[in-house]
């Protein structure tokens, strides 16, 4: 798992700092550790741009990964509450770990072919798998 939110300059046109980030971790994550990690992106929607999504989720759903759009946190109140003065990017996307439980039951990760059921890598987006596991 690896998660960003979307925010105004992240498409794919824009090239967003974390675009490039996780781009360079999906590309080494494929190259070196076939088979073993399934990638799945989480990317915030919260209050952002659903095209620039759409655009971002096919990149990374052609190159393997499994994304899920998060519209918002479980607890979006909260985050909203604590950081009122904050931008909705991160009012959310710090936070998108905390989502996973939730996510891996709303899609039925686990259920996936060849899927381990009893681990998960979180990662922040701008990991380099630079050997092969």
């Amino acid at each position: 798992f690896a998660g960003f939110n979307i925010k105004p300059g992240t498409s794919c046109q824009h090239n967003g700092a974390y675009l490039n980030y996780y781009s360079a971790a999906l590309r080494s994550a494929r190259a070196n550790a076939p088979g073993v990690l399934q990638p799945v992106l989480l990317l915030g929607l919260y209050q952002q741009n659903q095209t620039e999504y759409k655009q971002i989720a096919q990149w990374a759903g052609e190159m393997g990964a499994i994304v899920v759009g998060v519209d918002q946190l479980s607890f979006q109140n909260l985050t909203d509450k604590w950081h009122p003065t904050m931008g909705a990017d991160h009012r959310q996307g710090p936070y998108l770990r905390m989502e996973m439980t939730n996510v891996i039951r709303d899609h039925g990760l686990f259920k996936l072919p060849g899927i381990c059921d009893r681990h998960v890598l979180y990662t922040d987006s701008d990991v380099i798998f630079a050997n092969e596991i």
